[in-house]
C-alpha cells in the first residue's frame, strides 16, 4: 500500500510504501532516471526502512528488479 508523491516525468517519482498497514512510518522509495552516455541510468534510494531484515529483503528485491530491468535493455 502507497500512495505517490512527487511525479515528475521522465526525471523522477517518489512514492511512499507501507508492506504492513500496523507500521507506525510509511517507507518512501525515490526512483530518478539520469541520462547517460549507455542510455539511461535508474537510481533507485529506498528510505525508512524499519530494520536490518526488512532492508536485506528491499535490497535483495531491488537489485532483482534493475538486474531484470538491465537484462532487458541489453
Amino acid at each position: 500500500m502507497g500512495e505517490f508523491e512527487i511525479f515528475e516525468p521522465p526525471r523522477r517519482l517518489v512514492y511512499s510504501w507501507r508492506i504492513d498497514s500496523s507500521a507506525a512510518l510509511a517507507e518512501r522509495v525515490t526512483v530518478r532516471f539520469e541520462p547517460c552516455a549507455e542510455g539511461t541510468e535508474v537510481i533507485v534510494v529506498h528510505d525508512q526502512i524499519p530494520d536490518t531484515t526488512a532492508r536485506a529483503s528491499h535490497e535483495q528485491g531491488w537489485q532483482g528488479c534493475l538486474d531484470g530491468l538491465a537484462a532487458f535493455a541489453r
